[in-house]
């Protein structure tokens, strides 16, 4: 998989969710990529501001995206 595909799949991923995505479902949702290889993508993404780590859920979003509390627990049990 290309750096390319994975970052729009990141995005897709996030765009979809709503609510934020936690750090570690994305090493699931790449078993193709290396651990390594994750941590960098998203590494890059948070230095250039495609993605932010939400201060109070610690989990990622797009910029300026709400996380909806409930929808994030549900996803976490």
């Amino acid at each position: 998989m290309k750096v390319r595909e994975a970052r729009e799949k990141v995005l897709g991923i996030l765009r979809e969710s709503q609510s934020g995505a936690e750090y570690g479902s994305f090493f699931e949702v790449f078993p193709d990529l290396s651990l390594n290889a994750v941590h960098r993508l998203l590494g890059r993404m948070l230095d250039r501001g495609e993605i932010e780590v939400d201060r109070v859920y610690r989990c990622l979003i797009l910029p300026g995206q709400a996380v909806d509390s409930h929808r994030l627990y549900r996803a976490r049990t």
